[in-house]
C-alpha cells in the first residue's frame, strides 16, 4: 500500500499546483483506491490554506478549507475521516493543489495520500 507524505512550506499567496508532481504514483498505473488527508499548522487562521482534489477529469473536492492540526508538527491523522477516499482509474492523474490564501504570511501544509491497488 503505498503512501505519499508530504510537508509544503508555502509564501504568502502562493499556489503548489500539484503535491505528487513527479512522484512514482502521481499517474496510477492499475485502479486503485485513493486517500486523502491534508492539515495546515496549528495556529492558522480556517481559510488560510485551500485544497482541491482532482483525479483524472473527475474533481473529487472542489477548492475547500484544510482542517487545522491538533498540535503543532502533527499533521494529518488517518483514523479521521480524507477530505477525499475515491476510486481512481488506472492512468488517471493525481492532483492536488494547495493555495495559501493569506496575503502576509507563510503557512505550512501536511499531506498524506494512501493509495490501495484493487488490480
Amino acid at each position: 500500500m503505498p503512501n505519499i507524505r508530504s510537508t509544503d512550506v508555502m509564501a504568502a499567496s502562493t499556489i503548489v499546483p500539484n503535491v505528487v508532481a513527479g512522484s512514482a504514483y502521481e499517474f496510477l498505473r492499475t485502479p486503485a483506491r485513493v486517500q486523502v488527508w491534508i492539515t495546515q499548522e496549528a495556529g492558522a487562521a480556517l481559510g488560510d490554506v485551500t485544497a482541491q482534489v482532482q483525479f483524472g477529469p473527475e474533481v473529487a473536492l472542489e477548492v475547500s478549507d484544510v482542517p487545522t492540526e491538533i498540535a503543532a508538527g502533527r499533521g494529518p491523522i488517518t483514523d479521521d475521516p480524507p477530505l477525499s477516499d475515491e476510486i481512481v482509474a488506472a492512468g488517471d492523474r493525481i492532483l492536488l493543489r494547495l493555495t495559501n490564501t493569506d496575503a502576509a504570511a507563510p503557512h505550512t501544509a501536511r499531506t498524506i495520500v494512501r493509495i490501495v491497488n484493487l488490480a
